[in-house]
């Protein structure tokens, strides 16, 4: 019941800032919205086309919200602003927490990128050149499907049974990620226990065991694309996100972290990329488009 209640209350917090969120949207040529991918409600996705002509590089967006709350259209702005630079961008939503159980979102967000390789080049999109882009939750649902494609294991734990090839993946921009789901208990406290547990369960030894499958930091490997971090220095998943760093640093991985000094950027706190006039979420915006830009 109090999972429940902070799920609610969440989304309601959530609903009231989509405005402010995705004011001011810069133009695209169309948006094409609430295409399913899946035969569930919550399985779907909207299309941003930009308005240069393709072949354009894809970007698959994942939303963050601790598996439990979140929406596609609280991030349409920040798809909109990707694809200034020609980028098709397909925003996903996939099944929630406590409705839908693990490996529900796992799962998901391999049958919506399967979805998106098979329907990319009908909105102009290459699909030998695919980006994955997410926050919090977001982040590690898009870092996990990474290392799992070069895994059998991963993939069987899950119960996925279908997934693209691992070099059409060409890049990953991750915001705040959750890298090791047990350490959010530690990071946010009661609640962050509770989100913990909502996701991979309460029964200990079977919480350990999804927990070693859903975390990425357990599963990196030299064959992972070139990666962009980002966290702010008061957020507190900032530990996951040096975690990573020096973890990608040690095995040779590509990557750029953008980790933003408390004083120099004090608003950098968890969440801060929706608040596009932030000069934090103007920065961050112009490194990770940077990025995308130049790598692949």
């Amino acid at each position: 019941m109090k999972i429940k209640f902070i799920k609610a209350g969440l989304d309601f917090a959530d609903r009231l800032g989509r405005r402010s969120y995705n004011s001011d949207p810069p133009p695209v040529r169309a948006v094409v919205r609430g295409i399913r991918y899946g035969e569930d409600a919550e399985q779907e996705l909207d299309v941003i086309v930009p308005l240069s002509d393709g072949p354009h590089k894809v970007l698959v967006h994942i939303h963050g919200g601790g598996w439990l709350m979140g929406h596609k259209d609280s991030y349409t702005r920040i798809c909109r602003s990707i694809a200034q630079d020609g980028v098709l961008v397909f925003n996903l939503n996939y099944r929630l927490v406590p409705r839908h159980t693990y490996p529900a979102q796992l799962q998901d967000i391999a049958q919506a990128i399967i979805w998106v390789a098979d329907n990319a080049h009908r909105y102009g999109g290459d699909p030998r050149q695919i980006y994955l882009m997410g926050d919090s939750a977001g982040a590690q649902l898009a870092l996990w499907y990474a290392t799992a494609l070069a895994s059998p294991e991963l993939q069987q734990a899950a119960g996925i049974g279908k997934v693209i090839e691992p070099e059409q993946i060409r890049g990953l921009l991750l915001f705040y990620g959750v890298y090791e789901v047990s350490k959010l208990a530690s990071a946010f406290g009661g609640q962050g226990g509770m989100l913990a547990e909502a996701f991979l369960g309460k029964d200990p030894e079977m919480f350990a065991t999804r927990n070693r499958t859903a975390s990425p930091i357990y599963h990196l490997h030299p064959g992972l694309p070139p990666i962009f971090i980002c966290c702010g220095m008061r957020d507190t998943l900032y530990p996951q996100s040096v975690d990573l760093t020096q973890a990608l640093a040690g095995i040779g991985v590509q990557h750029e972290s953008l980790l933003l000094d408390s004083n120099e950027y004090p608003e950098a706190i968890h969440g801060f990329f929706n608040f596009h006039r932030r000069k934090a979420s103007v920065y961050a915006m112009q490194k990770a488009r940077e990025f995308l830009a130049r790598v692949g």
